[in-house]
């Protein structure tokens, strides 16, 4: 069978590849991830790993964070909660995840939009808002806080 590839053909592909365009164009390529409900990131040093959900955002930091207050053993929670309604919560937890998941790196200077809410992270730290609530916090190795 022989195919001739024809005018109507090459109308069809332009389409196509333009519409293809469009979408790319349009979805700015670091702000708009596909829908997942427990989106995993990265901070771009690599020291924080955070998960966001419509209803919360969890940030890790393996050793523990400084600014957290010290438990009965002397250890420090390695994981810092916000929920969309601004309640904040220290927990020693794991996120979970790993190479289980896809993980998304944040990169210095971008912002991000995902499952409601804006993540916009620096080089002295990651600032996760929620759109509706305006509700959040702030992360960075050395500092977490709510606002």
């Amino acid at each position: 069978m022989k195919f001739a590839f024809t005018r109507k053909h090459a109308l069809t592909l332009t389409g196509l590849l333009a519409a293809i365009l469009s979408v790319v164009a349009v979805s700015g390529a670091p702000s708009a991830f596909a829908y997942n409900p427990y989106q995993y990131f990265r901070t771009q040093s690599g020291k924080v790993r955070c998960v966001v959900n419509a209803e919360w955002v969890t940030c890790e930091h393996g050793p523990g964070f400084p600014s957290a207050p010290v438990a009965a053993d002397g250890s420090r929670p390695d994981d810092a909660k916000i929920t969309r309604s601004g309640d904040f919560s220290w927990m020693s937890a794991n996120i979970g995840g790993g190479s289980d998941v896809a993980e998304m790196t944040l990169y210095y200077g971008d912002t991000y939009h995902v499952n409601g809410w804006t993540v916009v992270p620096n080089v002295d730290g990651t600032r996760f808002t929620n759109d509706d609530t305006g509700h959040g916090m702030f992360v960075s190795v050395e500092n977490v806080y709510p606002f």
